[in-house]
């Protein structure tokens, strides 16, 4: 996995953590944690072949 793919996968956990930390701070831990169930709207994307693909415009794609 190159750098970037990593960075743009950290990046999926930490916008939500901060984003959480600022506007829910008293319940963070909850309010992260429903941010971060938002990802089961992409479980899709386990369908597609290659499943991780950076350069490729997943729109119409699976």
């Amino acid at each position: 996995m190159s750098l970037r793919a990593a960075l743009h996968l950290c990046l999926h956990a930490a916008v939500p953590a901060a984003l959480a930390w600022l506007f829910w701070r008293p319940r963070f831990a909850h309010a992260w944690v429903l941010l971060m169930l938002g990802w089961l709207i992409d479980l899709d994307h386990l369908l597609a072949d290659p499943i991780y693909a950076p350069d490729r415009c997943s729109i119409g794609f699976h």
